[in-house]
């Protein structure tokens, strides 16, 4: 359009127009009749004309040329010499010779109106009857199998669960046979004093082989482990207040007994038979009745009992709040924890009381260890054999926040049995005793004796069989490093033991994460460094036996 200038047609739309017309004059099946463009010559043209679809078959297929008609397209006939003998010959074998249709009029001699041609269909002669086409359908006729295979597989994980359950059966009361023959044959070993049990410890502990010894001399009740010979827990009822109650269970094998000792969580029992558990039972009555302790005695189904039964794990759940609440309250720390308590909760933790087993756990030390037998009595101020959240909580502050001199006032007071103000040497030699176990340290009863002497000689007391406060105190200040760095984990979230080289520290809390340095038996802190460490682990406090160096005057 812009190139029309009015005068002239522009290239474009010559070139389409041609374009156009050519396409036309291409799409022509008889173009090639165009004489005008000579691209066809006059003989190659008839060629064209007189090419047949006969000749195109013969051409193009591998079909025999002699048995293809000339024309394709018409019905062939045994007088238009259009199609050869072999093709005659083979067509007259498929086919009847029939008259030809009457549409068609052939010109010839009477006798040779005849053509071939395909035989009339006729309906009773017709072909062999088709199938209808079909779909296989995988679900007929297999609705019974697949039912069974629907019902089959999960019938196998059941079956396959009931024989492991069985195998695990069998495998439990076989051992529990052995188990029950070997308790047989060492209760014939042991005394009448000592008693063979299993105890549960809990839905994820389960059982210990235990045994248990009631002892009214020292007015306890202890457990330890069958083949190790280890104290696990020591009860002392001297120490008790209140009533003791026994729970019997009535299952079928009638063999658990649960006793209920005031602040302390319970021992449920499993014995080998109903008389095994009769027989401890009358023991227990009578070991009750000689330290004149009230009894209550019930009946209960097995899981109630077990359910309801206050075990190791939630004493330390409880615990861990306990002391979370004491070292909050110690270095002024609240946290939401703390400010969240319900009036309920916070009762039971001011109420709650330490027994020196769990004292032990808390320091991961051993229970019968020299230091914690005397740590416990110091703080233990009305002897009542527990130590009280107020006790607890106001040794702590000394450690956290009293001076040197309170402080190795308090191992004075530790070893001061008699509350006499002075120690005597045997007194002194247990304190160091004690210092060492903390440390982790062994020395022969030879090589004590001459430390001891040489410390007492140096300082001028050994003339001296009893030591006063001011001969602690200068003796602890000179050899502090002799005497060497100690310290104390209060591990409030896991009151297993381990051992380290150097010190002791609870496994949770092994990678030094401590709040605290908050004790000092050579001296001490000023008690301004433990918020930030308070912050970044306050579930522990360390307690150590060195003293901070004093800036120079």
């Amino acid at each position: 359009m812009l190139e029309n200038t009015g005068d002239d047609v522009g290239a474009t739309i010559k070139y389409v127009f041609m374009k156009q017309f050519e396409m036309l004059r291409d799409s022509d099946r008889f173009y090639f009749e165009n004489t005008a463009n000579n691209l066809i010559d006059p003989d190659l043209m008839n060629s064209i004309k007189k090419l047949k679809f006969s000749s195109i078959l013969r051409l193009t297929t591998r079909i025999n040329p002699k048995l293809i008609p000339n024309q394709v397209f018409r019905l062939p006939d045994n007088i238009d010499n259009v199609m050869s003998k072999d093709c005659l010959n083979s067509l007259r074998k498929l086919m009847k010779i029939t008259p030809c249709s009457s549409s068609r009029k052939i010109e010839r001699k009477p006798n040779s109106e005849r053509c071939l041609t395909l035989f009339n269909f006729q309906r009773s002669n017709s072909l062999i009857n088709c199938n209808l086409a079909e779909t296989f359908d995988y679900f007929k006729g297999s609705g019974v199998s697949f039912l069974m295979t629907l019902l089959i597989i999960p019938l196998f994980f059941i079956i396959l669960i009931i024989l492991l359950k069985l195998m695990v059966y069998v495998k439990y009361s076989e051992n529990e046979k052995q188990r029950i023959k070997v308790s047989r044959l060492r209760r014939m070993t042991i005394t009448e004093d000592l008693v063979l049990a299993q105890e549960w410890v809990g839905p994820r502990e389960g059982f210990r082989n235990i045994i248990l010894k009631l002892d009214a001399k020292s007015k306890s009740i202890t457990i330890r482990m069958q083949y190790e010979n280890r104290i696990v827990r020591k009860i002392f009822m001297k120490d008790v207040v209140g009533r003791v109650n026994v729970e019997i269970s009535s299952n079928k094998s009638q063999n658990f007994l649960l006793i209920r000792v005031p602040k302390e969580y319970d021992i449920v029992l499993k014995f080998d038979s109903y008389y095994e558990r009769e027989k401890f039972l009358t023991q227990l009555e009578s070991f009750l009745s000689e330290l004149h302790f009230a009894i209550g005695r019930s009946s209960k189904e097995l899981r109630s009992m077990l359910r309801t039964a206050s075990t190791k794990a939630k004493r330390q759940k409880h615990l861990e709040k306990f002391f979370r609440v004491v070292f909050s309250q110690a270095f002024n720390k609240k946290s939401d924890e703390i400010n969240n308590l319900d009036m309920k909760t916070a009762k039971e933790i001011i109420e709650t009381e330490l027994t020196q087993f769990e004292f032990a756990e808390v320091l991961s030390m051993r229970p019968e260890s020299t230091f914690v037998q005397q740590m416990f009595n110091l703080i233990d101020k009305d002897l009542n054999g527990y130590i009280s959240f107020r006790e607890f909580l106001d040794v702590i502050i000394i450690f956290a926040k009293g001076s040197a001199e309170q402080k190795i006032k308090i191992m004075f007071d530790m070893y001061d049995v008699n509350q006499i103000g002075r120690l005597s040497i045997d007194d002194f030699k247990t304190m160091i005793k004690s210092l060492l176990e903390i440390a982790n340290q062994s020395v022969s009863p030879k090589e004590m004796n001459q430390t001891i002497h040489s410390m007492l000689s140096e300082n001028g007391l050994t003339s001296k069989k009893e030591l006063t406060f001011e001969d602690f105190s200068k003796l602890f200040h000179n050899y502090k490093d002799e005497l060497g760095y100690t310290e104390l984990n209060f591990d409030l979230s896991s009151y297993e033991q381990s051992q380290l080289k150097t010190k002791r520290q609870s496994k949770l809390f092994r990678a030094n994460e401590t709040f605290g340095r908050a004790y000092s038996y050579f001296g001490g802190t000023n008690g301004t460094n433990f918020a930030s460490p308070m912050i970044q682990s306050p579930s522990q406090l360390k307690i150590e036996t060195q003293e901070h160096k004093k800036n120079p005057a």
